[in-house]
Order: C-alpha cells, then sequence, then structure tokens
C-alpha cells in the first residue's frame, strides 16, 4: 500500500514538473510559456508554430485577462510576441514602428503602446516582447525591442484549435477563407487549411512559410528563409498548382531553390562576418607599419644630423688648428 501511494505521488510530481511552465485557460486562445528562451527557439516550442499577435483590441484584452490569472506568473512578466523587424529602417510614424507581425507579415495594429521606443536603425535586426506588471487585477503593458539572440524571456502562442475569425458566407456557394490566411511552418500545409478541394496540400520542407492568399482560395504564397517568394494558382487543366506565368510548378525545384537560397544568405552573414575582424586587424597593421615607418624615418634624419654637426665641428677644429699653426711660424 505504501508502495503504491508513493508511486502516485512521484506520477503527480513529474506531471507538475512538466506543466509546471505553461499556463493556459481552457476558454482561452492563448497559451504562456514561462520558459525562457531565446525568441528562434520560442517558435519553435509554439505548437501552433507561430508567437501570438497582439494587434487587436480583443487579443490584447483575452492575453492579459490570462496574464493576470495566471497562478505561476511574478508582479513583472515579459514575453515574446511574433513581432519582429529584419533588413528595414524603423519608422517612428508607424503603430508597429516599422515591425511586422510574423504570422502574415502585416504591418497593421489597432493598438500601438510601446514602452520603449525602438533605436532609429536600418540594419539592425529586432525582435519585440510584451513588458508589464500585475498589480491585483490590474495589468500594465507595452512592447519593448529586444536582440532576438541574446536575451531569454517567456513566450505567448495562439493554441492550434482555437478558431479564427472568418468572412461571412457568401451569397453563392463556394470556399470559405479566413480573414487572416493560415500559415503553417516547415512548408506544408494541412489539408482542413486549403480551401481549394482540386488541387492537393502542397509540400516544400525547405520553406519557411505556405500562406493562403486572403479572399482567394486557389493561390498560395511561398516564402523561403531568404527574401525568395513565389506564387502558385490551382488551375488550368489538369488543374494543378502552377506558377504566375501558367507553367506547372515544380515543388522539388522550388524546394532547391529555397534551400540554395537560405544558404547563400547563411553564407554571406558568414563572411561578412568574418570580413569585419580581418578588415579591422589589416587596418590596425598599416597604422602600426605606418607609425614605425615615420619613426624610422625620424631617427635616421637625427642620425644624420648629428653626423653633419659631428663633421662641422671636426672641420671648424681642424682650421683653427691651421690658423695657431701658421701664427707660430
Amino acid at each position: 500500500m505504501a508502495f503504491q501511494l508513493r508511486s502516485c505521488w512521484t506520477f503527480l510530481c513529474i506531471v507538475i514538473f512538466l506543466l509546471r511552465n505553461i499556463s493556459a485557460d481552457p476558454s482561452s486562445r492563448y497559451t504562456l510559456n514561462h520558459t525562457k528562451v531565446r525568441f528562434s527557439e520560442a517558435i519553435k516550442r509554439c505548437s501552433s508554430g507561430v508567437l501570438t499577435t497582439i494587434a487587436t483590441q480583443q487579443e490584447v484584452d483575452d492575453i492579459l485577462n490570462l496574464i493576470s490569472k495566471s497562478v505561476l506568473l511574478e508582479k513583472e512578466f515579459t514575453f515574446w510576441v511574433g513581432l519582429r523587424i529584419k533588413s528595414k529602417c524603423v519608422d517612428l510614424s508607424k503603430p508597429l514602428r516599422g515591425f511586422w507581425w510574423l504570422e502574415n507579415n502585416s504591418e497593421e495594429s489597432e493598438v500601438s503602446r510601446w514602452v520603449e521606443e525602438p533605436e532609429l536603425s536600418c540594419t539592425t535586426s529586432r525582435c519585440a516582447a510584451l513588458k508589464g506588471r500585475v498589480d491585483g487585477s490590474n495589468v500594465t503593458w507595452g512592447l519593448i525591442p529586444l536582440p532576438c539572440d541574446k536575451q531569454n524571456n517567456s513566450f505567448i502562442y495562439p493554441l492550434q484549435h482555437a478558431t479564427p475569425e472568418t468572412t461571412p458566407a457568401p451569397s453563392d456557394p463556394g470556399p470559405k477563407v479566413t480573414t487572416s490566411g493560415p500559415r503553417l511552418v516547415n512548408g506544408s500545409l494541412s489539408s482542413s487549411s486549403l480551401v481549394s478541394d482540386l488541387c492537393q496540400s502542397p509540400s516544400i520542407p525547405e520553406a519557411r512559410w505556405i500562406t493562403l492568399v486572403p479572399n482567394d482560395g486557389k493561390r498560395i504564397k511561398v516564402e523561403c528563409w531568404s527574401s525568395i517568394r513565389f506564387e502558385l494558382v490551382c488551375s488550368g487543366e489538369p488543374t494543378v498548382w502552377r506558377l504566375v506565368n501558367g507553367s506547372q510548378a515544380n515543388f522539388t525545384a522550388i524546394g532547391i531553390v529555397c534551400a540554395n537560397a537560405n544558404q547563400k544568405e547563411h553564407h554571406s552573414g558568414l563572411h561578412s562576418s568574418i570580413l569585419i575582424p580581418v578588415l579591422i586587424a589589416v587596418g590596425v597593421l598599416v597604422v602600426l607599419l605606418v607609425v614605425i615607418a615615420v619613426t624610422v624615418k625620424c631617427c635616421l634624419k637625427r642620425r644624420s644630423k648629428k653626423r653633419a654637426i659631428k663633421k662641422a665641428e671636426k672641420m671648424e677644429l681642424k682650421s683653427k688648428t691651421r690658423k695657431d699653426s701658421f701664427s707660430l711660424a
């Protein structure tokens, strides 16, 4: 009997240990994960494949309500959200300051509250986090810019089973399209996400996103991890996925293009990270050589000047000796 009780307690402890870092309200569409990780790792750990947006007042209210109910949460909190800026200039006149939502590549937001404004830059990659404080039932909040891979924070993501808002059904029968445009990671779309039953769900593991075009059930966008994108249309005879020029899409070829582009971007970043220290080292070496050359030149001039002075003194001494000898004679 005692052994069985110990086994039950051990099992409960294991369950509590595994779930203690996750907070979720059964009625909520979001999950709080209190494990502190970097931005890229947070995305990988999201069951929905994407960090949350807080672009509408409804989203803000739902998320803050979940945070206020989280018994594991401390007074102050910082959560990664799906907001990022890369290879673009910060624009303080925009609500999101030039950042964009990873879920739909949108820069639109009904709410905009920044606790700390991002620095003006066109080259720095930054991610955004939701920062705030819980004081009883009141929650103060705002966005802050942070380095994506230098800080560890908790994160928020939407649940997979959460039902997104949909557009009203059209008068004529046709495919239903979600307003936000479903997007899944790892280069694939589930069959339930496809709004067109004529073409099979494409699978391109090398792609970063495959997105349904809003209000068009026969178009998808394929985005590589680099800036390369493809737009495919379900059309033609036979009805298959085609490029915008009408040619049949070759998913293998698209995957190769994405893989090559991703590798090229990685290598270019690696080369630039190596080239900068090399250039600095060369610059320092050139400065040292110039300093050495100037020092040597100054030393040679000083030595030649001393020799000239000694030679002049000797000549003067000789002439004086001759004069003395003439006077004695």
